[in-house]
């Protein structure tokens, strides 16, 4: 039996069960070349740091009064 380099717990490993991950490209080449930019990691990141600081924001203006 070969050796696999895989990040699985070992304990699924030695059932058999391998769960295959998709591996996003990492950039995009553009909204206009007909690409869906939430394909791409780097597009996908942005997305959820922008979405996290809107929250927080959001949330610190609602607990504001209560100071």
């Amino acid at each position: 039996m070969s050796k696999l380099n895989l990040t699985e717990d070992p304990y699924l490993l030695s059932k058999g069960l391998v769960i295959c991950r998709g591996i996003h490209p990492p950039h995009t080449f553009g909204i206009f070349s007909g690409e869906n930019p939430l394909e791409f990691s780097f597009s996908l990141v942005l997305l959820e740091i922008s979405a996290i600081i809107a929250i927080s924001s959001f949330i610190r203006y609602l607990l504001k009064p209560l100071r």
